[in-house]
């Protein structure tokens, strides 16, 4: 589902992921959506941009949906606290 940067040891406290919507299943739609963002040394999603549109908006807008709704663990005090970022590939698959 992933490729992460910088984020792929830091443990992830809620995840949230689009639901599929009915109009692609009834057109048979397949599609990924691509996102870089950036999490905040207190664990938030303080960043999204779409990287490779799905070519449809509203996919695109239900994975940006998604990835805010994130949250990670916060850094621990003794480490650097600066901004970490990932990229997420959400796959809608029927």
């Amino acid at each position: 589902m992933a490729r992460v940067r910088e984020l792929s040891k830091r443990g992830k406290k809620k995840t949230f992921l689009p639901i599929y919507p009915a109009w692609a299943e009834k057109e048979g739609i397949e599609a990924d959506v691509a996102i870089h963002f950036t999490v905040s040394s207190q664990g938030e999603v303080i960043d999204a941009y779409i990287e490779r549109t799905s070519g449809y908006k509203e996919l695109d807008k239900l994975a940006m949906i998604a990835i805010r709704n994130w949250t990670f663990i916060s850094l621990p005090e003794d480490t650097t606290q600066e901004n970490q970022w990932g990229i997420i590939t959400f796959k809608f698959r029927l």
